[in-house]
């Protein structure tokens, strides 16, 4: 089931099960990761996908570990919502918005693919609609 979990997820904070919000408490992403981590890894599962969904469950980790990662990755989610707000950092246009959110889908189809997932009809219209923003 952690498998599948981790093969449908189309972001590090799904792939992890959290809310998408800035956080750092890095001991409960930590807990987090090694109990799933415990349940995905090669030598403990069979499935011929747990080799990936280890690789995409350590990449999670490691950008929702790193604070500017994560906000990198905030912004690119819900740019309306955490934009850059801060007077010294360059506002992002809409291209590179754009671009950023491009790249984050390409990873997320390209992670899919490795891991054998099936988008459900939610998740396919989900991501139809974000495509539209």
């Amino acid at each position: 089931q952690a498998v599948l979990w981790i093969s449908k997820a189309g972001n590090p904070f799904e792939i992890l099960g959290l809310r998408p919000e800035p956080f750092d408490d890095t001991g409960s992403l930590r807990l987090r990761y090694r109990k799933l981590s415990l349940l995905v890894h090669p030598d403990k599962n069979d499935d011929p996908a747990s080799a990936s969904c280890f690789q995409r469950l350590a990449e999670a980790f490691r950008i929702l570990g790193d604070e500017t990662e994560q906000r990198n990755l905030l912004q690119a989610l819900f740019p309306e919502q955490y934009g850059s707000s801060s007077g010294d950092q360059k506002k992002s246009t809409y291209a590179e918005r754009k671009a950023a959110r491009k790249a984050a889908k390409k990873q997320q189809r390209r992670a899919a693919r490795e891991c054998g997932a099936v988008l459900t009809t939610e998740q396919a219209a989900a991501l139809a609609e974000r495509a539209k923003k």
